[in-house]
């Protein structure tokens, strides 16, 4: 099962949510190109025989929330996917990587008084 599902009432839309921060997620990305199989088709038979969705509920799709780096590294099959959305994390929180080295300088140039 995904990381999250997530139901659009209005439009009888039903998204597939995965997050990870991996700067590489090979196991994702086979996962979404599977995604009928992986996803699709198990939660459709299991939301309608719940009774959470019937046949007007046509759209599945993927929304996948990555680092820049793993977007980058995405292959064309999902990138150019209609039903999949690709958010990355440095663009709607925050930078997911941390300049480690330009720090530590930054504060030895403080502590010693060098600019």
């Amino acid at each position: 099962m995904p990381d999250f599902v997530a139901l659009d009432f209005e439009k009888h839309k039903v998204m597939v949510v995965e997050a990870s921060v991996a700067a590489s997620p090979r196991g994702l990305f086979d996962k979404v190109k599977n995604r009928d199989n992986q996803w699709f088709a198990r939660l459709r038979g299991r939301l309608r025989q719940r009774q959470v969705i019937d046949d007007s509920w046509a759209t599945f799709c993927v929304r996948l929330y990555i680092r820049t780096c793993a977007a980058e590294k995405l292959p064309p099959e999902i990138s150019a996917a209609k039903d999949v959305e690709i958010c990355q994390l440095e663009q709607i929180a925050f930078p997911w990587s941390w300049e480690w080295e330009s720090t530590k300088l930054r504060k030895e140039a403080e502590e010693t008084g060098q600019p």
